[in-house]
C-alpha cells in the first residue's frame, strides 16, 4: 500500500536536458525534492549546501566520450566528501 510519503532530496547529473526534465516529471513523485544539473561543474558546491540524499550520475559528459571515467572521477570526489551518500 502506497502511503504518499515522499522522503529524501535526489541530486541528477546529465549533460542531456531530455534526460533530466524526464526524470524530474518520472521522480519528484519519488523524492521531497529532485534537483537536476547539466554539468557535474557545480556538483561539489550542491553537496556542500544542501542536504542531498541520492545522486543519479550520468557517465559521460564530453562528446564522443563514451569510456564512463567522467563518471567514475565524480563518483570518487562524492564519496571523498560525503561516504554516506547514495550514487
Amino acid at each position: 500500500m502506497e502511503t504518499g510519503i515522499k522522503e529524501g532530496r535526489l541530486l541528477i547529473v546529465d549533460d542531456n536536458k531530455s534526460v533530466l526534465s524526464a526524470l524530474r516529471i518520472f521522480l519528484k513523485f519519488e523524492f521531497l525534492e529532485v534537483i537536476t544539473l547539466s554539468s557535474p561543474n557545480s556538483l561539489m558546491h550542491e553537496l556542500e549546501t544542501r542536504d542531498i540524499d541520492v545522486v543519479l550520475l550520468d557517465m559521460n559528459f564530453k562528446a564522443c566520450e563514451s569510456s564512463g571515467n567522467e563518471g567514475m572521477y565524480w563518483l570518487r570526489e562524492i564519496k571523498k566528501l560525503r561516504k554516506d551518500i547514495e550514487v
